[in-house]
């Protein structure tokens, strides 16, 4: 059953440029660590003042600001590209109203840096906002529009999160872990 859906979003014109197993593991690898960031309580914190838990990516970003350092270091390798692409070369868009009464739209508003005080911070922002363009984002195209951009994001995002899993061993257990 699964596989039938996976093959129906390919004929999905919406995701037409993205292969549906990358949409899948994208997804599963980001809800398992955010299930893995609410599971710990140094990472869990609380939505709006309100009980529904939520994952503190910003305070994960500060506890492994070293750990960051040390990998993307490490010039050459697959996280460094990865952080490369997402950081510089080819950051996720802004999905942003634009104009005015009747005229209102919505423009995916390229390199508007997120509010964080390190690259490493910049980067947990980015993927998180890579996921919400996906998840809830509409996706528009506006010439010129490069097909291969959304598969090479999802790739790199999807490296960055299984590096930088493995470098809490208690997070990489929840993560592991059957929920």
């Amino acid at each position: 059953m699964a596989q039938q859906n996976v093959r129906r979003l390919h004929d999905d014109p919406a995701f037409r440029n993205l292969r549906p197993s990358l949409i899948y593991e994208f997804f599963a690898v980001y809800s398992r660590f955010e299930y893995a960031l609410k599971k710990s309580p140094r990472y869990l914190a609380g939505w709006d003042g309100q009980d529904y838990p939520k994952a503190d990516w910003s305070q994960f970003a500060r506890d492994t600001q070293n750990d960051y350092l040390d990998a993307v270091g490490q010039i050459g390798s697959d996280f460094e590209r990865a952080v490369q692409y997402v950081l510089r070369d080819n950051p996720p868009k802004l999905e942003t109203v634009v104009g005015t009464g009747t005229q209102r739209r919505i423009e995916f508003v390229p390199n508007k840096i997120p509010n964080a005080p390190t690259d490493w911070g910049k980067v947990i922002k980015y993927i998180e906002r890579a996921r919400n363009n996906l998840f809830h984002g509409g996706k528009y195209y506006p010439a010129p529009y490069d097909p291969t951009r959304d598969e090479k994001l999802l790739t790199h995002c999807v490296t960055i999160l299984k590096t930088c899993i493995r470098w809490r061993p208690a997070l990489e257990r929840y993560f592991r872990e059957r929920a």
